[in-house]
């Protein structure tokens, strides 16, 4: 059983180290049996943050609402979205030990084990009413010129909802902004969070699809 200092070290290194994808992919096969254990005694509300904001912005017919997971890992996103009401979630990502535990809560149609990038997945165009990354955006995970991806799978109106560390959206907001002035998407909100993690900087950013 790993003690505290390990724990805090493997979440520094995912955090601010520089890992290969290789190596980051084992980190987190390896930290998958106690990732949930770790983000409640660093007191992580992202997940949670991440579905009440979307569930803020869908009201209506929340069980027919289509939704992307992005950089899932457990399933910590879903779950509180389905204690919410929504009903059909797909999600994606690297570590297959994430994804078997996400699996275990059984509220997912479809789970992708594989990085999200700009290049197209096999998912079809237009598929989601909404789109949730939480905690998994910046240096090392989702890369910032992902949002052409989202573009494509979601649909006209589709929410785009953001919650991480400050510093990991310096590339991302000039390329939303330049993606707003060519209409392609909308800014919703960009709010400070202090319910990330503990001592934290964050933000909450959600914008909507735009498409003709």
């Amino acid at each position: 059983m790993e003690d505290d200092d390990t724990k805090k070290q493997r979440v520094w290194y995912l955090s601010d180290g520089n890992p290969t994808q290789e190596e980051r992919i084992k980190e987190y096969d390896n930290f998958c049996t106690t990732y949930e254990q770790v983000f409640e005694e660093e007191d992580w509300q992202s997940p949670y943050v991440c579905a009440e904001t979307v569930g803020s912005y869908i009201t209506d017919n929340r069980d027919k609402v289509e939704i992307l997971d992005l950089g899932v890992g457990t399933g910590l996103v879903g779950k509180r979205l389905h204690e919410l009401g929504f009903r059909i979630f797909d999600g994606i990502d690297p570590s297959q030990g994430m994804l078997t535990l996400a699996k275990q809560k059984q509220i997912y149609r479809s789970l992708y084990c594989q990085f999200f990038t700009s290049e197209p997945t096999k998912i079809n165009e237009g598929s989601y009413d909404a789109i949730c990354i939480s905690g998994a955006f910046g240096k090392g995970d989702i890369p910032e010129d992902s949002v052409y991806e989202m573009i494509r799978l979601g649909k006209p109106g589709c929410i785009v909802c953001f919650v991480g560390r400050t510093v990991a959206f310096e590339l991302l907001l000039p390329l939303l902004e330049t993606l707003e002035k060519k209409k392609q998407l909308k800014k919703e909100e960009i709010t400070e969070t202090q319910n990330y993690r503990k001592d934290t900087p964050a933000l909450i950013i959600v914008y909507r699809i735009i498409k003709d």
